[in-house]
């Protein structure tokens, strides 16, 4: 996916101006995982990312995955000719034109966003632990 694209899909989802909460949103994930592997910062990275991931949470519930963008037909008829692109158990699930993929696509973003929200929150209120540098520096948020 180019950096443009993902500018467009950010405003699509209602963050203008794109240009500036796409490069935002890869800081804060990167930084926000290096930062909570070490332990620095904790609380409020965490709390970042949180959010961050709630609001994918909110957006993966509002605006499900549709199959007509994502698989079109001719893509299917394409993976129906030519079986052995796909696993058996593959082609049986595009049988139905792709829909039932797509709500297993759907369903693994959410429950994955779900997932990580909750253990940034779990990081965010009781922040790096023992081995932290928050702890190390002895610095509290």
């Amino acid at each position: 996916m180019s950096p443009m694209s993902q500018v467009g899909f950010v405003e699509m989802i209602g963050f203008h101006p794109g240009w500036l909460f796409s490069p935002l949103l890869a800081v804060m994930q990167v930084v926000g995982g290096f930062s909570l592997l070490f332990g620095l910062f904790t609380r409020p990275l965490a709390l970042a990312n949180t959010i961050m991931l709630l609001v994918t949470v909110y957006f993966h519930l509002h605006f499900p995955y549709d199959a007509a963008p994502l698989l079109t037909s001719a893509g299917v008829e394409a993976l129906k000719a030519n079986p052995d692109w796909a696993t058996a158990a593959g082609a049986k699930r595009l049988a139905d034109g792709g829909a039932f993929f797509v709500e297993l696509l759907q369903h693994k973003a959410l429950e994955l966003s779900s997932i990580w929200a909750a253990g940034n929150l779990f990081f965010a209120a009781f922040g790096g632990g023992f081995f932290s540098l928050d702890r190390v520096m002895k610095k509290t948020f």
